[in-house]
């Protein structure tokens, strides 16, 4: 059985129950955990996880996830208000001009020539451009996967990078969240901001399944991200 298919059945059997009350939060955490566990291991993140990731493969997937980061901070509030999930997407936690500064540390200011922009990477933003034009609540999915990512898991990788890199703050900017005090706290009150939402079941389930969506095309993007970084000079 594949992620995918375990997620959606975490969805339906809760679907199915409906006697037993879970937040939505923990849904969506629920029926991407298979997806989550697998992309810790998968590709370039794993190389990253185990010390064994390059300067130039890190920047590589930072190439790579800059389009997706540009597409879900792209656009006006006003759709997102009428989807009542603007709170869940705000300033403090945009990373794309982040990744950039880190681009040019590490490789320079011609980043965007040096390292390609590979097929996962455009597909990744192409889905989330398209998440936003079906329904602006889908990006929560979105939202979910890689902001808490960043909160949690990405301040592991941080720490791995700045050791087996030997990469300054300068360079790990992607992971700093200078407006936010606490990350503890400030997640504990993101997965409150999700339950919060009046979302009928029918858009839950459209918000889930497009998180496990999102976990899946990360899980591509980073094997490729692997297998191209062994061909860049």
């Amino acid at each position: 059985m594949t992620a995918t298919m375990i997620g959606q059945t975490s969805l339906d059997a809760h679907q199915n129950s409906p006697a037993v009350p879970i937040k939505f939060s923990a849904l969506l955490r629920e029926c991407t955990t298979a997806s989550h566990r697998i992309a810790e291991r998968s590709g370039i993140v794993g190389d990253i996880l185990t010390g064994k990731a390059t300067p130039i493969g890190y920047a590589l997937f930072l190439r790579n996830l800059l389009p997706a980061y540009q597409a879900l901070e792209a656009g006006s509030r006003a759709d997102l208000q009428l989807a009542g999930v603007d709170t869940l997407l705000p300033p403090e936690l945009f990373r794309a001009a982040l990744i950039e500064c880190d681009l040019v540390s590490i490789v320079g200011g011609d980043w965007h020539r040096s390292l390609p922009l590979l097929a996962n990477g455009a597909s990744y933003a192409d889905r989330i451009t398209r998440a936003r034009a079906a329904d602006p609540a889908l990006l929560l999915a979105h939202a979910y996967v890689r902001y808490l990512g960043d909160l949690s898991g990405g301040q592991i990788m941080m720490r791995l990078l700045a050791r087996t890199l030997e990469l300054g703050v300068h360079q790990l900017s992607f992971y700093a969240f200078p407006a936010i005090a606490n990350l503890a706290s400030y997640k504990t009150g993101y997965r409150d901001a999700i339950d919060a939402l009046e979302l009928d079941p029918l858009r839950q389930a459209a918000i889930a399944s497009e998180a496990v969506a999102a976990f899946e095309i990360n899980i591509a993007l980073s094997l490729e991200v692997q297998a191209a970084a062994s061909n860049i000079a």
